[in-house]
């Protein structure tokens, strides 16, 4: 799960600093570029997030099942 809070962590951190995302991230520097706050690019994101949250609370059931 590293290299998926790596790029987690990646768009955070080039998020305009209001939280906002926009259409593309500039190749040179990373930040946000053209159109600002298109619907997908929140959706995608908010869907990166659950699938996280999901995926750790299975992660954990099942290791939980595992220790006496």
């Amino acid at each position: 799960m590293q290299t998926g809070d790596l790029y987690l962590a990646r768009v955070k951190y080039h998020a305009n600093p209001d939280g906002s995302l926009s259409e593309q991230m500039d190749r040179d520097t990373g930040f946000m570029t053209s159109a600002r706050d298109l619907t997908w690019n929140y959706a995608a994101f908010l869907t990166a997030i659950r699938s996280r949250e999901e995926a750790l609370h299975l992660f954990a059931e099942t290791h939980s099942k595992e220790t006496p």
